[in-house]
């Protein structure tokens, strides 16, 4: 196979995995969580786990 040739391939199959990948984010859409999500973090604010980020 020449590289031509291969570089097509390669560019085709690259376009294709996008492609699909796309139109799979789309369709996994959904409207979870339908109600507020409420996070507790067992830290204290200005701790050293705010320091660190």
């Amino acid at each position: 196979m020449s590289m031509g040739k291969l570089r097509k391939l390669f560019l085709v199959v690259g376009i294709v995995v996008l492609l699909t990948a796309a139109a799979y984010g789309q369709s996994a859409k959904t409207n979870w969580p339908a109600k507020t999500v409420t996070i507790t973090i067992p830290y204290a604010a200005g701790g050293d786990t705010d320091i660190y980020a």
